[in-house]
């Protein structure tokens, strides 16, 4: 239970801290995002798979200050487990989801002190 109270209090401060960051932003068309880290594995994968690593980028246009759209290219790769590798009898392997979207962006209240946004989208 202490664990979970000190995510919960390390997601409380970072939320904090960035709507700080974002309280002197300025609205532009144009937007980009770019990211990465680990992929865990649950549920029946984690006797299948390895710890993997993931990356995203992406890019969009802002129509109005609620309205836009973001393309994104994502890809994550994981390692197929020793067990798994030697049951087929090969002598590697690896596991890789790549993905392609363009996501409508709707924002509330972007120029309020609280405001969330919505994504939609596919790919």
């Amino acid at each position: 239970m202490k664990r979970y109270r000190l995510v919960f209090a390390f997601l409380l401060s970072t939320l904090t801290l960035t709507s700080f960051a974002q309280e002197n932003t300025q609205w532009h068309h144009y937007n980009f995002n770019v990211g990465g880290g680990v992929t865990p594995m649950v549920g029946a994968d984690t006797s299948r798979l390895n710890t993997g690593w993931n990356f995203v980028a992406g890019g969009g246009y802002n129509f109005t200050h609620a309205l836009g759209i973001v393309g994104e290219y994502m890809v994550n790769q994981s390692g197929v487990s020793d067990r798994v590798l030697r049951q087929l009898n090969v002598p590697g392997g690896s596991a890789t989801i790549w993905s392609l979207t363009a996501n409508p962006t709707l924002r509330i209240n972007p120029s309020g002190r609280f405001g969330g946004y919505l994504i939609g989208g596919g790919g």
